[in-house]
Formats: structure tokens, sequence, C-alpha cells
């Protein structure tokens, strides 16, 4: 089973990277880093505060943060449109790299604005290259399918179907494109690349997918 998204390997290459903010998501970013062996220096947020999860991380305040703090520094970001203002002062501290994490969508819309402007941002994950070589297919029409389908439209990858076993979806459309049924996946698959979109039901879906055998599954 492959992973459909790898850890962008620059943050691997590099130990000064920061977190902007310090609330649930920016720390279930850093929990997550964390199991892959990416070195998180400390945090930034728009004021002074601590958090009990990260007790052993300094947390600078953005207004206090000078360019010699920042300066050389990737910043991993998850950021909505009402927060561009911070996110121009992050940028002013001249920081190496800006990421934006997967699975927020409007961090990248943001993100798409200011690399238009010539500030260097990439995402933290990035599409694994073995999933683009044949049709994609998302299974699972739920929050984490369409989820998934935005993350990857915008980071410019075509997904062509989606799939459900529930057979009052077969044949209508989910984000513009059309739910497939079990039978007519099977008559796909060895063309096609297909995304388990959910977690609760992961391990039913995968076992109800290689028991059709579709060889060529990913996890999300």
């Amino acid at each position: 089973m492959e992973e459909a998204f790898l850890l962008n390997e620059k943050l691997y290459q590099n130990k000064n990277t920061l977190i902007y903010g310090t609330h649930e998501i920016p720390v279930k970013i850093l929990n997550e880093l964390l199991l892959y062996g990416v070195t998180i220096k400390a945090f930034i947020t728009e004021r002074q505060e601590s958090h009990s999860s990260i007790p052993d991380l300094p947390i600078y305040a953005l207004n206090d943060v000078c360019k010699e703090i920042v300066s050389g520094f990737y910043v991993i970001i998850n950021i909505d449109s009402s927060e561009e203002g911070s996110l121009k002062k992050v940028c002013l501290l001249a920081p190496e790299m800006i990421f934006f994490h997967r699975g927020y969508y409007q961090s990248c819309v943001v993100f798409s604005s200011f690399e238009n402007e010539g500030i260097p941002c990439e995402p933290v994950f990035i599409v694994n290259p073995q999933l683009t070589q044949q049709d994609i297919v998302i299974y699972g029409v739920g929050d984490i399918g369409r989820r998934l389908f935005m993350e990857l439209l915008n980071l410019g990858v075509y997904v062509k179907w989606f799939c459900d076993s529930n057979p009052d979806y077969t044949g209508i459309k989910f984000m513009n494109k059309r739910i497939l049924s079990i039978n007519e996946l099977e008559k796909v698959k060895d063309k096609c690349n297909v995304i388990i979109g959910s977690k609760d039901y992961y391990n039913e879906i995968k076992a109800r997918l290689e028991k059709i055998g579709v060889k060529s599954l990913f996890k999300c």
C-alpha cells in the first residue's frame, strides 16, 4: 500500500523549522511531523501564549520576533484568508521558505496568491509521483473524499472518478465527477490508482477492493 502523499524532502534537510500558531491544528501538525523525524525548533504565534501540549518548545510572539530569529528558517503554516495580515508579517521576517500543510484548502488558496508575489512557498506533503501514472479514483464520497479531491485539484492533480459501494450514488456526480459502482471499478481496475478516502472504514474498504482485484491502492 503506497502513500498518496510524501513528505517534502526539504524538511528532512533543514533543522531550522518553525510552526506558525499553537492551537489545535498546528499542534497536530507538530505531532505528525515528529513521527517523520522532522526537527521543529519553535512556534511563532500572533501573541505570546502557552500551550500544555508543547511544553518543551519555545513560543515566540510574532510582533517580538526579529529577522535574526527567522531568517534562514523554514516556516510551516496553515492559515485562512482572514489571517493574511499575519502571514505578511511572517513573510517580512524573510524566512528561507514557507510551507503550507496538506488538507487545509484555504491555506493553499492564500499561498497561491503569495507565490504570485514571489514569496517562496511549497507544500509540506507532495503528491507521490506513482499516483499520477494512471487515472485516479477516490473511493469514498464523504468529507475526507471531498477534501482529498480539493487538495489534489489545488496541487494540479486530475481525479477522473469517485467510487462508492452505496448503490444510490452510482452514476451521479460528486464534485462534478461520476461515481462508479464497485462493479464498474472492477472493469477498469488495471488502469487506475485508487485512493481510499476514509479513515473509519479504511480496513473494510481495503479488503473490499483487494477482493475484486484492485492492486494499485493508496492511502491518504
